[in-house]
């Protein structure tokens, strides 16, 4: 499972001492693409002062004192740049006591550096908005502002609403953008910017990592870009409002839903953020353990992944950045495989879904895997629930809107995961009797 957000609730799990990582939301950075009209030059493979040197000595100053006095440096620079090409044999001494003349090789490289002029040429150039700076985004990766909206992303706000000018955009940070991505094939070195034109709009997918303390009532926000944690990203976020700009809130943990008797009497401790896969025990009585906040989502994806015979997934509520086109494809792989899928919802929130897509993407799944995929819309209240094969969670976790909500909330939840075989059959026999169910 290497899906990246629990790569990263990983990584980044323990990365505020005294806070706990309890959400990972799907972001988008609001960014322009520009092209950019600047004044450049080739980039000259030779360093500067021993260019300098040789088109002094091609115009006639051929003394390494007379040439310092010229060029306002200490003698001694020039007199060690004129060793460095008296070795390569760009220059040689010349007729009058300490002098240099230029060699063959020496003279035409002078006059090829006389002959480059700065040209105007366009670039196209990323600037991420929040920021305020321009940024290595590969185009492939940028989303228009639907296709974010579509995936169930947070659209994060822009520093300012202005438009990007020659002012925002210096020579040197464009400069220091070709370096580092590796676009500047041609080796020009931008010497200034004149224009810019007219922007497109887009949106570099991120992730927005939250921080609870609990115990203060204290929320951080972190952001990650290609999977790294960007500074300069939380800081732009904070002077907007950080989280309480996003109107993100934390709640105290939920309360763990309490097993049969007879099992949580065997329940053992959570094993941590790594999920145990069902038949490896880690400890004694492992058949019934407890999981933490970010093993929910492993097991999740464990079922959709690893599910042969069935999945059963009861939730208050839907979002679509939970169920996306990498969620509904991997349940298609699931149904494919004749595995039978029973997806649980409210009336009522089936009922605010209307026509979206959604819905129909859900409806789909039913009419091409009929007597395989079932939506049900309950009317009574039932416990949030994911059993899969002989696999039963036992949790108030949000399975399928985790993420993506319009006023997020988090909080820490805690659970059980089952593998006893009997115990696992009648709760999913219990559920799909509930005489409410059905679509």
């Amino acid at each position: 499972m290497s899906d990246p957000d629990i790569l990263l609730a990983k990584r980044f799990v323990g990365e505020r001492p005294g806070f706990d990582l309890v959400g990972i939301e799907h972001v988008a950075v609001p960014v322009t693409v520009v092209g950019v009209e600047v004044l450049a030059q080739e980039r000259k493979a030779l360093p500067l002062l021993d260019e300098f040197v040789l088109r002094a000595v091609k115009s006639a100053v051929v003394l390494p004192e007379e040439i310092a006095a010229l060029l306002g440096v200490d003698p001694t620079l020039v007199k060690t740049t004129a060793a460095d090409l008296l070795r390569d044999g760009s220059l040689n001494y010349g007729p009058g006591p300490g002098s240099l003349a230029l060699t063959f090789r020496g003279r035409r490289t002078a006059e090829e550096f006389e002959s480059i002029k700065p040209v105007q040429r366009e670039i196209r150039v990323t600037f991420d908005r929040l920021t305020w700076s321009v940024a290595d985004y590969r185009p492939q990766h940028l989303l228009t502002k639907k296709d974010a909206r579509a995936l169930g992303m947070i659209l994060l706000s822009a520093q300012r609403t202005t438009r990007v000018t020659t002012a925002d955009l210096s020579a040197a940070a464009l400069n220091s953008l070709l370096r580092i991505s590796g676009r500047n094939k041609e080796s020009f070195e931008v010497l200034d910017v004149l224009e810019v034109s007219p922007s497109t709009y887009r949106y570099m997918p991120a992730r927005l990592l939250v921080f609870s303390d609990q115990a203060r009532g204290e929320i951080q926000a972190a952001i990650t870009v290609d999977g790294d944690l960007s500074a300069a990203h939380e800081i732009a976020l904070a002077a907007l409002g950080g989280p309480k700009m996003l109107n993100v809130r934390t709640d105290v943990p939920a309360d763990r839903p309490l097993l049969p008797q007879h099992l949580e009497v065997r329940r053992a401790p959570s094993s941590g953020t790594r999920v145990i896969p069902p038949g490896e025990a880690p400890q004694q009585n492992a058949d019934v353990r407890g999981i933490e906040l970010f093993e929910h989502h492993q097991l999740l994806l464990l079922a959709l992944e690893t599910a042969k015979d069935r999945i059963l997934i009861i939730s208050d509520s839907i979002t679509r950045s939970v169920v996306d086109r990498e969620f509904l494809s991997r349940l298609e792989n699931r149904l494919r495989r004749r595995v039978q899928v029973h997806l649980m919802l409210p009336k009522d929130r089936i009922t605010e879904l209307g026509e979206s897509d959604l819905l129909n993407d859900l409806k789909r799944e039913q009419r091409l895997f009929a007597g395989r995929f079932h939506l049900h819309a309950t009317g009574s209240v039932l416990p949030n629930t994911l059993i899969f094969d002989n696999n039963w969670v036992a949790s108030r976790f949000p399975w399928l809107s985790f993420r993506g909500r319009d006023s997020p909330s988090y909080r820490a939840y805690e659970g059980s995961l089952v593998t006893v075989a009997a115990d696992v059959n009648k709760i999913y026999d219990d559920l799909l009797a509930s005489k409410d169910v059905g679509m």
